[in-house]
């Protein structure tokens, strides 16, 4: 889906969108192409715990998510099975479940990176 969305931006970036419903919804898909644009060695700074969710059916490739989650210092990883990008609202009760679990855990260690 990434590479459609890379075709999809090409075509259309030097587009101007009159209506602003149709300009808002360029917006968004722009946030979704371009952003974040952080480089990993970034993340490295990062000391605050991160939980790290994907769906395994997600936008976001596997091994980029993966990359995200081994370039921070404590973070956890889960991939969601049968999910796409909306896991919170596609398994909200086992979304609100792991969060809790996040935040009530006494420590989330520093990976062995």
């Amino acid at each position: 889906m990434w590479k459609q969305q890379q075709v999809v931006y090409q075509a259309n970036k030097g587009k101007a969108f009159p209506d602003p419903v149709q300009r808002n919804k360029w917006k968004v898909f722009k946030l979704d192409v371009l952003q974040p644009n952080i480089p990993l060695a970034t993340l490295r700074q990062i000391t605050a715990p991160a939980f790290i969710i994907a769906g395994d059916r997600d936008i976001i490739t596997h091994a980029h998510t993966v990359a995200i989650y081994r370039h921070l210092r404590r973070a956890w990883l889960w991939i969601v099975p049968n999910s796409g990008h909306a896991t919170l609202r596609e398994h909200a009760d086992e979304f609100n479940q792991k969060v809790d679990e996040f935040f009530q855990a006494k420590a989330i260690p520093a990976l062995a990176h």
